[in-house]
């Protein structure tokens, strides 16, 4: 590792939590289990109910097991509520808020397809909750980011409290960066997060899960890794959240067969 470019000043790398399950059930134990890690490893918060938590079909109970799993025994941590990577409905966005109020410190809300319909749908959310609200701007986006104008906009618009861009598109840190100040930009991105850790507030990643530690790493100016931990990532990169769910179980990190 290349210690002596270390920062003392890292950002924060929170997780963006797998739900495992069992049985095709929400696996109540594991998801302990996985908490233990992230606590032990210094992870700084939690994302339940992301794109990678499989938040598109998360059961609102299994959500809010979640949350308040994360407010019970990891105190401190950040907790972020996340809803997946589709675009939700009026009602469905009014329910959620609600329950995310009661169990979580953040929201994490995905955007319309329509790039005409994102600025007008985040000027109508600012205001509906009292909780810092995030745009999402989830892997799927990749082919088709924000317009650099628009991710201005959104980081100028008084009420939204930041972003978590998992596209990986460099020229949109200038554009996030071009908004009001204390805009927050968290990477979702691990490559991205490699090459520009120094130049964002943190980074909300599903790698961290399996390789707490290197995330942490990143953060903290180290880019070089053990050859596994490159093929995991290659694997993951290439086959998405099955190949990290099946690497997770292969290392016994969704079991209750977690040591203490």
């Amino acid at each position: 590792m290349n210690d002596e470019i270390e920062r003392d000043d890292a950002p924060p790398v929170l997780v963006a939590a797998v739900t495992p399950r069992r049985a095709g059930r929400f696996d109540r134990t594991g998801f302990e289990s996985n908490l233990r890690t992230y606590r032990a490893a210094g992870l700084q918060g939690v994302l339940c109910g992301g794109s990678t938590g499989r938040g598109d079909a998360l059961d609102t109970a299994d959500l809010i097991a979640q949350l308040t799993l994360v407010r019970a025994q990891a105190p401190g941590l950040e907790i972020m509520a996340g809803m997946g990577a589709r675009p939700r409905t009026a009602d469905e966005l009014g329910s959620y808020i609600e329950l995310a109020e009661r169990h979580a410190d953040s929201l994490l809300v995905p955007p319309p397809e329509d790039d005409a319909e994102v600025l007008p749908f985040y000027e109508a959310l600012v205001g509906l909750s009292e909780l810092p609200l995030y745009v999402y701007q989830p892997p799927g986006r990749k082919d088709a980011p924000f317009p650099t104008a628009l991710a201005t906009e959104l980081a100028s618009l008084d009420g939204l409290a930041g972003v978590k861009d998992s596209t990986g598109h460099e020229e949109l840190i200038a554009a996030w960066r071009a908004g009001r100040p204390g805009f927050r930009l968290l990477l979702g991105n691990l490559d991205l997060f490699a090459r520009r850790a120094a130049d964002v507030d943190g980074a909300i990643l599903a790698f961290a899960n399996l390789r707490p530690g290197f995330c942490l790493g990143l953060a903290r100016g180290r880019t070089e890794a053990e050859e596994i931990v490159g093929v995991e990532h290659k694997l993951v990169q290439a086959l998405g959240l099955e190949a990290l769910e099946k690497l997770m179980d292969i290392r016994g990190l969704r079991g209750d067969d977690l040591p203490d």
